[in-house]
């Protein structure tokens, strides 16, 4: 079978592409830079660019209408559905669908023209001649994914189940995933294939609602599936690979070099395309007459190449024994399997294709000697070029474990530069130092500006389980965050406010009812629900002290949408602040019921924030799995144990951090919800420098 490679790329958008779709020989693109291009595939440039939402684009489609012809259609999170012509000069909307109440996430047409959109609203809408002519009611969640199968409707909802609609009606509700159904296809054989944040993809018979298949391959969420003209079938999600699968088989893994591919679609040449967080969409084709030069291939791939991995991202693997080169000889045992091998200082990550071992990156904790550069008698892990104005370039060094706003501050007040490039440089080194392990000093600091700083709340005094037992004494206290320095919120609010959003005087009382609710520590009738949207829509730099005043709402029981998390948790990992902000929010959520559903997110979170000497960070993280071992279930212990682990055999040595885990590890196995056998598989000798520590693990070898 011919292996699908890279075709094509298409650079335009400014942020991530979330949807795809194609008609003819143009395909469009849509963006949360508030976008949808148009691109003639045949020159690989750009047509139009369409400009009419005010929030994410986030959905895309194509109708065929008598009067219009093709139109584009597109769904965002500012809840409207815009009408755009594909053949047109106009570049302004000239179609408008209103009438859900929150983001429009997932369009589908059918073959006769009806339209269904489905939304964060949870409920899915039909249109005829652009005239809303039923509402689909049922799910409790968001509905993610929406799909015409012959006369009936087939929705699927972050409330873990598939909908059969037929006349209005549900006739059917399908369950077997165990998280939320992002995504749905029709294959060659008539089966419904649905993907999930459960990392799965099932095959199901639609006459009976049965499971057929369960495929497995992805190591974390599928946002996207699609069915080939040659019958592949095609997923991608959030672990940096695309999956092509044939007969229900994985045949190929694609690595790529984005951290989220948000979505596929098929090509009507055979060829599919995806979008993600890199901001460019690409095509990949089985066709040798449409495979790309060489030199775009080579350039992918070393994007691939030189991608930092987390090392807890990988699994578990005692670097130590670690082989060399000649540990590639062997072939893998599955496509897709990830294999590390040492090479001098560094460790690198392997991937195989089914043919050969293919390098997808560096690990993030292996930058060694040998990659160091000198700027002014010193090493460094880089020294970037900084093209300041008229040719003036300056030298912009960084080393991994440092806060990148703290750099480019140092390099800023070096070069006596304007204090307005602070975002940029900072943001500069983020984004070319991608996944690298920022070791943050004081990361709890508002990283946007000097003095008078607001800090998102002090760590709350608690007592650390560290107290000398004989016997081992299960935590039964949940821990919550409910400091808060609720001027600094305001304050930074304010400013964010008056220089991108200028709220209305009707926005501005619905925030002073916001603040209200906090200080009366009573937010149970929250429900200014759209200018929370608002906010999140800013770049993920300026959502910090939102997601502060989230986490205070959720504390005083606030009847906070599951979408609104999950907004969040999208772009929690754009830095530190906003992983160790996530964080808290899902502590203080176990005040209510969503927790259940946050530990994959955590998971993610935790993952990405690496080994940190940051104090608040450490403490989010500690308080998150303390959470779940007290109140979790034996459906949350089997992640909750891969989290600890990854922990315990690889983040850096904290003392307050490893307490906590091994505080969270003992808990588990008290409430019976892992058994001690599990101690044989995580490195407790690695962690045992303290008396504090060796006192305890004593006590759990007890158990």
């Amino acid at each position: 079978m011919q292996n699908y490679k890279l075709s094509c790329e298409l650079h335009g958008h400014s942020q991530d592409i979330k949807a795809i779709s194609a008609v003819k020989d143009v395909i469009l693109t849509a963006s949360r830079d508030k976008s949808v291009i148009s691109w003639d595939i045949r020159n690989k440039q750009p047509y139009k660019c369409f400009k009419g939402h005010s929030n994410y684009v986030n959905s895309l489609a194509v109708v065929n209408h008598a009067d219009f012809g093709d139109l584009i259609l597109s769904g965002g999170s500012d809840k409207i559905v815009y009408g755009y012509s594909v053949e047109g000069m106009e570049e302004e909307p000239i179609i408008t669908l209103v009438g859900h109440e929150s983001n429009v996430c997932s369009i589908d047409v059918s073959n006769n023209g009806l339209i269904v959109t489905g939304s964060w609203d949870k409920t899915a809408r039909v249109w005829k001649d652009f005239v809303c002519v039923a509402t689909l009611k049922g799910h409790e969640q968001a509905v993610w994914a929406v799909k015409f199968y012959k006369s009936d409707i087939i929705t699927a909802s972050a409330d873990k189940t598939i909908k059969i609609w037929r006349d209005g009606n549900c006739v059917r509700t399908m369950t077997g995933h165990k998280d939320c159904v992002r995504g749905l296809a029709i294959d060659h054989n008539g089966n419904l294939i649905s993907c999930g944040n459960d990392g799965l993809i099932l095959v199901w018979d639609i006459s009976s609602g049965k499971v057929l298949r369960e495929l497995s391959g992805h190591n974390s969420f599928i946002y996207s599936i699609a069915v080939c003209e040659g019958g592949e079938l095609v997923s991608v999600g959030e672990d940096r690979s695309i999956k092509i699968w044939s007969d229900y088989e994985c045949v190929q893994s694609i690595a790529y070099p984005a951290l989220s591919i948000w979505c596929v679609y098929p090509l009507e040449n055979g060829d599919f395309i995806v979008g993600g967080s890199d901001c460019i969409a690409r095509v990949f084709t089985k066709s040798i007459e449409r495979i790309g030069d060489e030199e775009l291939i080579k350039e992918f791939d070393e994007k691939v190449s030189n991608t930092q991995l987390p090392s807890n991202m990988i699994g578990d693997v005692n670097k130590e024994k670690l082989q060399g080169k000649e540990g590639l000889a062997e072939g893998g045992n599955k496509i897709g399997q990830v294999k590390m091998i040492k090479n001098g200082n560094n460790v690198e990550a392997y991937q195989w294709d089914g043919n050969d071992w293919i390098k997808v990156g560096d690990v993030v904790d292996a930058v060694g000697s040998n990659r160091k550069q000198l700027f002014n008698g010193k090493e460094y892990d880089y020294v970037f070029d900084v093209d300041i104005a008229d040719g003036v370039v300056l030298k912009l060094p960084f080393n991994a474990n440092e806060n990148p706003y703290m750099a480019a501050q140092k390099f800023i007040d070096d070069n006596d530069l304007s204090q307005s490039y602070l975002d940029q440089v900072a943001d500069f080194i983020i984004k070319n130092t991608n996944g690298i392990s920022f070791d943050s000093q004081n990361y709890s600091n508002d990283p946007l500006t000097g003095g008078s700083r607001y800090i998102p709340g002090p760590p709350n005094s608690y007592n650390s389980p560290t107290t000398v037992k004989k016997q081992f004494s299960a935590s039964k206290e949940l821990n919550f965050f409910e400091s808060a320095n609720l001027d600094g919120i305001k304050k930074k609010i304010q400013q964010f406010n008056s220089e991108f959003l200028h709220l209305t005087t009707n926005e501005e009382n619905q925030l002073s009812e916001i603040y209200e609710m906090i200080e009366k520590k009573n937010a149970s009738e929250f429900n200014q629900f759209e200018l929370i949207y608002k906010f999140l829509a800013l770049d993920a730099s300026k959502i910090f002290p939102i997601i502060d005043l989230l986490r205070l709402l959720a504390y005083y029981n606030a009847n906070i949408p599951t979408e609104i998390y999950e907004d969040v948790f999208d772009i929690a990992n754009s830095s530190d602040i906003n992983r160790m902000l996530s964080l808290r929010l899902i502590v203080n959520s176990f005040k209510g019921t969503l927790w259940t559903n946050f530990l994959p997110h955590a998971k993610k979170i935790i993952c990405f924030s690496q080994s940190t000497s940051n104090n608040n960070l450490n403490q989010a993280i500690s308080f998150t799995l303390l959470n779940y071992s007290i109140k979790g279930s034996v459906i949350h212990a089997p992640m909750l144990l891969d989290i600890l682990k990854f922990i315990i055999n690889t983040f850096q040595v904290n003392e307050d951090l490893f307490v906590n885990c091994l505080q969270s590890l003992g808990t588990l196995i008290v409430r019976r919800m892992v058994d001690r056998t599990v101690l044989n598989d995580i490195n407790l000798s690695r962690i045992n420098t303290t008396s504090k520590i060796q006192e305890l693990i004593s006590e759990i070898n007890l158990l």
